[in-house]
């Protein structure tokens, strides 16, 4: 009897570890842990384990883990209950979802995040339901972005990395792009770290998306110079990075920007100011991106926000 009871236990316990959501690791950096039994583990990119899992970060340090089509961004030194961090990712962003809208209306796609938050001392959450498709136009016509190869002339090393960006194929947009980017010369190496960036970012990924940014040294000759500026603002917002996202929006919405651009440009900082708390500023921005061209869509949008 006592041999059948334990088997009914060791069976019960296995269904339920097998039932467990399994987090994966899809980024780490500086020294992050997690506790098994009394002790502490280093967690590398890669790794997988339970819900049920307690993870240190050290002061510098960051992750960013995937359960279930949820994104959790740990971003601040401490100690962190998944359980608690992926239960919380579930809830909503309105700042993501009209940031998302935003750029719908300025052409660059129907292009949403996963489910994703980012966790912190500072307690931001960002999520939003998972898209049935994921799509991103740059301004970049991934079938005129070569620069031949049927008429006799070279074809931009590019074109490839672009079409599985185009095809959804993100995956492997980011490892051909990575692959570009370690044998590309210093000059070309911008535009790989862009589809890189753009790749990770595609996937959810904030985290490596903008690491691969930062590292960057940018190219204004590249096609994807401004385009970058618009990737780096997406992302920042993202990770609740206000100021950083305002910088960025700053530099795509300059004066001789086109004047969609700088309509977006000015959309998506009333947003950041909004998240700042500081609702002059972005009235200010609303009015702006309004009187650039009230019968476009984007000033269409502004007038709207302007009148809640």
């Amino acid at each position: 009897m006592k041999a059948k009871l334990f088997l009914l236990v060791f069976a019960g316990c296995a269904f339920l570890a097998a039932a467990q959501p399994v987090v994966q690791v899809d980024w780490v950096e500086g020294v992050v842990e997690r506790m098994v039994g009394s002790a502490w583990r280093a967690v590398d990119i890669g790794d997988s384990f339970g819900t049920d899992t307690t993870l240190r970060l050290a002061k510098g340090a960051n992750a960013e883990l995937t359960s279930g089509g949820v994104h959790v961004r740990l971003l601040a030194p401490g100690t962190y209950k998944l359980a608690d961090a992926f239960a919380k990712a579930k809830g909503g962003s309105p700042a993501s979802d009209a940031a998302a809208k935003i750029a719908k209306l300025a052409g660059k796609g129907d292009y949403n995040l996963v489910t994703s938050t980012t966790a912190g001392v500072r307690g931001d959450l960002q999520s939003g339901a998972p898209p049935a498709s994921l799509q991103w136009d740059e301004g970049l016509d991934p079938a005129s972005a070569g620069s031949g190869g049927s008429d006799g002339t070279d074809e931009d090393p590019y074109s490839p990395v672009i079409a599985l960006f185009s095809q959804g194929n993100y995956q492997q947009a980011t490892k051909s792009a990575r692959d570009l980017r370690l044998s590309a010369a210093p000059q070309a190496s911008f535009r790989s770290a862009y589809w890189e960036a753009a790749s990770f970012f595609a996937q959810g990924l904030a985290l490596p998306a903008i690491r691969t940014l930062e590292k960057a040294e940018p190219d204004p000759a590249a096609p994807e110079y401004r385009a970058a500026d618009f990737l780096a603002a997406r992302i920042w917002m993202e990770l609740s990075e206000w100021e950083k996202a305002l910088a960025s929006l700053n530099r795509y919405g300059a004066p001789d920007a086109p004047l969609g651009d700088r309509q977006a440009s000015l959309l998506l900082a009333s947003v950041c100011y909004d998240s700042l708390k500081k609702k002059a500023d972005s009235r200010k921005a609303l009015e702006a991106a309004r009187d650039l061209d009230p019968s476009s869509d984007l000033g269409k949008e502004a007038a709207a926000r302007l009148g809640k």
